[in-house]
């Protein structure tokens, strides 16, 4: 006679065969919450296209499939425990809370991110800021940006140098990814990664082996991190690639994996660490990410495989020691607590393509380099002089250096009233 799954097998060692099975099932489940909660930025990042794109239901139904796509293995059906001979002892029930928790945690991450996007920057905000907003009714969608205030004196010396970002256009990260940004002051409610006595060091890793163009341009990366965030930055031994992110499919690695693999590599005084790849790496929303970084977990990496073939290291546009720099920094800004900026043209700009990051400065604008500051409790100071050791060392960083030389030597501030 056939077993009944569903009924309570006789065997007494069966009902502790069902209990280990309950618990590897819900211990399971309560890594894939921990890993939610370690790509909050890629769930805010759909949860705002969610909110973006509201009136267009296929493309929300499209984002819907990808977040459970994402999760698939969070409700799959758990899997029966069997006996040696193939028959089924018990079906594991499935703890109904957890689902429900992790949907509520869904639900709530989308309601936080509309507040933040609606949220009233106050009289003092509104009297010092700028907005940007623009409609596109062929593609209907808008964006708006509320910026945070600026320092007087840096926005009356320096005004050419923060320039505002435009309309997206199509093949932008903004146009595909309408993201609402984040004010200064939305940076100092979510952000809790700063510099303190514990933890001071920025940590670059390996991961996997590396060509020696590439091993040279990570070793002027390391040196480049150390100045542009003004922090001490030391290498660790290199990681292999763990196999588990790999997608035999795609032949590409899981970014995100890669990240949930590299959290117990940062030392105990890391304030963050970045791993270099040459391994092709993806999100299963994009083809390709050129890298990806988790405030939670204080990791982040990036490939040098999609940065072309052009090794002089100078700072001309399309080198890949060019790009390493904007991807790098761009990567520890976001360990940072920093998500995407859409107010100015920066460093912190989403990109799509290798041709919207080079068109994007390896700068801070005033907005992320208030952010910066913070974090890493850096002298502004003291910082553009190392940046400008830097950019004095190496070829082709002309207008990084002019940039850095009116910051040293800024002129006479403008009256109040020119403002």
């Amino acid at each position: 006679m056939k077993p009944d799954p569903l009924k309570e097998p006789r065997d007494p060692g069966a009902s502790r065969g069902r209990d280990n099975a309950e618990r590897t099932h819900a211990s399971h489940i309560d890594r894939l919450i921990d890993q939610w909660f370690a790509d909050g930025n890629y769930v805010a990042m759909l949860i705002n296209e969610m909110v973006s794109d509201q009136a267009d239901p296929d493309r929300a139904t499209e984002l819907f499939d990808l977040v459970f796509d994402e999760s698939e293995d969070f409700f799959a059906e758990p899997t029966p425990a069997v006996d040696e001979r193939g028959v089924i002892l018990t079906v594991p029930r499935r703890p109904i809370a957890r689902p429900l928790c992790a949907a509520a945690l869904l639900l709530g991450c989308g309601w936080l991110a509309w507040s933040l996007a609606l949220d009233d920057p106050g009289p003092r905000v509104k009297k010092n800021a700028m907005a940007s907003v623009g409609h596109d009714h062929d593609h209907d969608h808008g964006y708006l940006d509320v910026l945070a205030p600026m320092q007087p004196s840096e926005e009356a010396n320096f005004s050419g140098d923060a320039i505002p970002l435009g309309k997206p256009e199509p093949g932008d990260w903004l146009y595909e990814f309408p993201e609402q940004g984040q004010t200064y002051q939305q940076y100092l409610a979510q952000a809790n990664k700063r510099r303190d006595d514990d933890r001071f060091v920025l940590y670059v890793v390996q991961l996997g082996s590396l060509s020696p163009e590439d091993s040279r341009v990570v070793e002027v990366t390391t040196e480049y991190l150390s100045a542009y965030y003004d922090l001490p930055v030391r290498t660790l031994a290199p990681i292999p690639l763990p196999a588990k992110a790999w997608s035999g499919e795609r032949r590409q690695y899981h970014a995100r994996k890669l990240l949930n693999a590299l959290g117990d590599a940062l030392p105990r005084d890391g304030i963050g660490l970045l791993a270099v790849t040459e391994a092709d790496l993806y999100i299963p929303s994009l083809n390709f990410v050129f890298g990806l970084g988790s405030t939670e977990e204080r990791v982040s990496v990036f490939s040098t495989r999609r940065l072309g073939y052009d090794y002089t290291m100078t700072g001309n546009t399309g080198t890949v020691l060019k790009r390493s720099l904007t991807v790098a920094v761009h990567e520890i800004g976001h360990v940072l607590g920093m998500r995407h900026c859409t107010a100015f043209t920066c460093v912190m700009n989403g990109n799509s393509s290798l041709e919207e990051a080079d068109s994007h400065p390896l700068h801070l604008c005033p907005v992320c380099v208030r952010k910066a500051e913070h974090a890493a409790v850096f002298s502004r100071h003291h910082r553009y002089e190392r940046l400008q050791r830097f950019y004095s060392r190496y070829a082709g960083f002309d207008k990084e250096a002019e940039f850095v030389y009116r910051r040293l030597n800024p002129p006479e501030p403008e009256h109040a009233s020119n403002l």
